[in-house]
């Protein structure tokens, strides 16, 4: 194998081409799931609303979620939201914001002026709470809940008027209640809220829910057109460098066979030559084309997997270590039950051509002395014994994807089987 190495040096640049390619190709087949699960999370079920983090909110609405902000919280809030109204406003600027949300006529608003990730997370958390503790109290208002209420008294003006200390023995408890849930719940929990602030406002949030969808769907697309041409390339220049190695390999193997003294011929039959020269030479091609394309590919796509999946729960990583241990395991008893029969087929081809080639050579001889049904059988027996094990070999390797897809199957209902369990004890 390291003799053949030297046949790639011409090819550098196109092997770390096809390398870089297979990296993107990788990085775009691992991103698509995430579009897919955004598609159905963000935009059917959450209306299209990403986070808790409202694009814009009423006056009076930010109002009530600083209630239940410390001072920091409140400072990260008014540092990343502007107010909008009549007043800092240009008279072409107001009307477009009035079309994009009618409610400005009446009441200012509070418009988010960042973009940046971080921020964006960091005002989840504080958003999200806050958001959970206003729509509980609010429900409770409504459901007659809250005791000593005067009717048509609006409970967070009562709240406003507490003490601190009192409001934050409320808030104390409020987040009590809701301590087992993560942040992922508690951005879910918020997005209720701010679907009725927005509709509220007067944003259409059918067209909000649908072009998170369209665009989420034209992303997607973008990315499969990307992953294709990555793999319509990576094929075309896989192909030349394995045409290209073979070339180089006839061309030096037919050159060194014609260099053979008399003695060197006598110790390689005609038929070994020949087989060396073609079938070798062609599995050699092949091998590299399937390298190039196949066993490059593979590692990018399993790091970036077990990436993938520990960064989505890292608690049932053991699961992934499992599918890989048995995923090598299979690998490992196939290559071990199947290389020695690639050995023997090596020989066996040898061997019928060397059947053939006899049989050509001596026709005249096999017709005159009527020969002919011996050699049929000894033709036969040589390319039975090829098929066998051709036949083992391509059976043992067929079996072997529907081995990785079991598991693979095996590990899906275990991560569901594991994931409900956990639910359940939570």
């Amino acid at each position: 194998m390291t003799k053949v190495l030297k046949y790639l040096k011409p090819f550098t640049l196109s092997i770390i081409l096809v390398i870089g390619l297979l990296i993107v190709q990788a990085t775009c087949d691992l991103s698509l799931p995430d579009y897919t699960s955004n598609i159905v999370n963000v935009g059917i079920q959450q209306n299209g609303i990403k986070n808790a983090v409202p694009t814009v909110i009423r006056e009076k609405e930010l109002n009530k979620l600083m209630i239940f902000m410390d001072n920091n919280q409140k400072d990260e809030v008014n540092k990343n939201y502007k107010l909008i109204n009549k007043d800092n406003l240009t008279k072409e600027e107001y009307d477009k914001e009035v079309k994009k949300y009618p409610i400005l006529k009446s009441e200012p608003l509070y418009k988010l002026n960042t973009n940046d990730k971080k921020e964006i997370e960091n005002l989840n958390k504080i958003m999200s709470k806050a958001l959970v503790k206003v729509s509980g109290i609010e429900a409770a208002s409504q459901q007659g809940k809250i005791p000593n209420l005067p009717k048509g008294v609006d409970v967070f003006s009562v709240i406003e008027k507490l003490p601190q200390a009192q409001i934050d023995e409320m808030t104390k408890e409020i987040d009590n209640k809701t301590s087992d849930l993560d942040e992922n719940m508690l951005t879910q929990s918020s997005i209720y809220a701010i679907k009725n602030e927005y509709e509220a406002i007067g944003i259409n949030i059918e067209k909000l829910q649908n072009n998170y969808i369209f665009k989420s769907g034209a992303a997607m697309l973008g990315i499969a057109l990307i992953s294709l041409l990555a793999t319509i390339v990576v094929g075309f220049i896989g192909s030349r460098v394995g045409a290209g190695i073979g070339r180089s390999l006839r061309k030096d193997v037919f050159r060194k066979v014609v260099s053979f003294s008399n003695v060197e011929f006598d110790k390689f039959s005609t038929a070994s030559l020949i087989t060396r020269s073609t079938n070798d030479i062609q599995q050699i091609q092949q091998m590299m084309v399937m390298m190039l394309r196949i066993v490059f590919f593979a590692p990018f796509m399993a790091i970036g997997g077990i990436i993938k999946a520990l960064s989505t729960n890292l608690s049932m990583s053991w699961i992934i270590a499992l599918g890989v241990v048995c995923v090598f395991g299979i690998v490992l008893v196939m290559f071990t039950v199947v290389m020695p029969r690639f050995k023997k087929l090596q020989n066996l081809v040898d061997r019928l051509n060397l059947v053939t080639r006899e049989i050509l050579t001596g026709l005249g001889v096999i017709r005159a002395f009527s020969n002919e049904k011996f050699e049929e059988d000894r033709f036969d027996v040589a390319n039975q014994d090829l098929t066998k094990v051709n036949m083992f070999v391509n059976r043992m390797m067929s079996c072997m994807m529907p081995a990785m897809m079991l598991i693979m199957n095996l590990i899906s209902i275990l991560i569901v089987w594991v994931g409900a369990k956990n639910i359940d004890l939570g």
